[in-house]
């Protein structure tokens, strides 16, 4: 397979590769190997039929407590324990 690389693309791998400490030849073989899985996930995706949906089959196997519906604290949203 040939893949024409343009000046940007390069650019933007080799900046990438210089700020996650790879080499140019690790980041292009990175990013080759992210395409072909994602490649793979979307014809994966086309070819799998979606099987329907039946309502209730998880009914009860989640349990909430009664102060679900509560704001939470301050200290949740700063990090504070």
């Amino acid at each position: 397979m040939y893949v024409e690389i343009n000046d940007h693309l390069l650019e933007n791998l080799n900046q990438w590769a210089v700020q996650h400490n790879f080499s140019l030849q690790e980041s292009l073989e990175t990013a080759v190997q992210y395409f072909l899985y994602k490649n793979e996930i979307e014809n994966t995706k086309e070819k799998t039929p979606l099987k329907p949906r039946i309502a209730g089959l998880g009914q009860g196997s989640i349990k909430t407590t009664e102060d679900f519906d509560q704001p939470l604290p301050d200290s949740f949203w700063l990090g504070e324990q």
